[in-house]
Formats: C-alpha cells, structure tokens, sequence
C-alpha cells in the first residue's frame, strides 16, 4: 500500500485539484476495503498500516461540499475499522474511543440509518469493559432509533436517500412484520437485533465489520468478524 501511495502521488501531479482529491479518495476507499480484509483474516500488522494511510489521506478538509462529505465517511468508516482492530488486539477501551469517534462523524453528517449499528457498537464495547448501565443505555438508544425510522418510512418522512438505504437493509421488516418490531406485538422481535455494518463510503452512500461484542460474522463491504 505504501508503493501504492507514492504512485497515486506521482500520477496525481498536475491534475486539477478537484480531480486529485478525487482521486485521492479513492486510494483511501480501496485502503479501508484492504483493511477490513485483513481484520477479517487476522493480518492485524497490515490493517493499521493501511487505516493509517486512510488517516493521512483523510485528515484534512476538502473545499468540495460532495468530496468534504465522501472524506468524513471515509474516517467514519476507518475510525470503525480501528474500533474492530483494537477489540482484537485485546484493547477495548481503545476500541470503544475509536467507536465514539465513527459515531460523531456520522451523528455529524446525520445518517441516521447509520445510527441502530453504531449504537450497538458501543453497547457491546461499553459491556465488555465493565459498563453495563451505559450499554443499556445505548442497546436501547438503537432500539429507539429503528422504531423512529421505521415510523418516519412508513410515513413517507425519511429522504430518498435515507429511504433507499432503508429498503436495502435485510433487517428492515414489511409493512406486515412491522407491527412487531416497532413494539406493538411479538411477532417480529428479534430481527431489530441483526443489524448490518456501517454502509459503505461512496460518493452517494456509504461497509465496515461490525465492533459488537457478540460472535458471528460481519456483512456488507469486505465484512470483518464482529468483535
């Protein structure tokens, strides 16, 4: 990936800027996607060197509103790869700084359907290191959020965009099942809990492994194994 870079530099050299930068997100796209693989294979070394470089390619502000927004999900999403990192390296409270930050990118950017999952990140983190009441608090923060989206879908208040995201996520029931998910009957309890990753970053949506403090396995872009 270092080779890779110092080329992206090199064939970047006198290219509009906006072009360049362009361009330099995708570099940092494809170094979170190698990333995420190597979380997932236990390559650990590899993984920090390229969430690194998706650091360095990320760090500053673009003075583009479309590839600003692309550069913030992009460290939302390495900022959640780190989290996966740093519960299997056995440090989960470093994890659980890297979740907050992945949660204040998207709370800043305001994707809301990205909210149920990072929620649950921090709650299984939070349970793992001993804090238990906060966990809850935040399980049942991600419980609120699904019912209020599914709500909002129901009554046609979500965005497109926020709509479309919604009607690709597996964990999103029909117009039949809804009744049970958003508490008013058993009937569909427990699919609000298999919530997929972070979505992947792209220049109109957004996946990552999921940091839960459950088994299984993740989804989504190159998914990692839940931590």
């Amino acid at each position: 990936m270092a080779t890779r870079l110092r080329v992206h530099r090199d064939q970047t050299q006198g290219l509009p800027l906006e072009e360049a930068l362009r361009a330099q997100l995708d570099v940092a796209r494809a170094a979170n996607l190698l990333a995420q693989s190597q979380i997932e294979t236990g390559n650990l070394g590899e993984a920090s060197r390229n969430l690194l470089n998706v650091e360095t390619l990320t760090e500053k502000a673009f003075p583009y509103s479309d590839l600003e927004e692309l550069r913030l999900k992009l460290r939302a999403q390495m900022f959640h790869c780190f989290a996966c990192l740093r519960k299997s390296q056995g440090k989960p409270k470093d994890a659980l700084r890297y979740a907050e930050k992945a949660l204040d990118v998207i709370l800043q950017l305001g994707l809301v359907t990205e909210l149920p999952q990072c929620y649950l990140n921090l709650c299984g983190l939070m349970s793992a290191i001993g804090l238990h009441a906060e966990a809850l608090k935040h399980a049942l923060l991600s419980l609120q959020t699904v019912k209020d989206l599914l709500v909002q879908h129901t009554h046609g208040e979500l965005s497109p965009e926020d709509a479309d995201a919604l009607n690709s996520t597996p964990w999103i029931p029909t117009p039949g099942e809804f009744a049970g998910v958003a508490g008013m009957g058993p009937k569909h309890g427990s699919k609000a809990s298999t919530l997929p990753p972070l979505s992947p970053a792209k220049p109109k949506g957004g996946a990552s492994p999921s940091v839960g403090g459950g088994g299984g396995g993740g989804g989504g872009m190159g998914s990692a194994s839940p931590l």
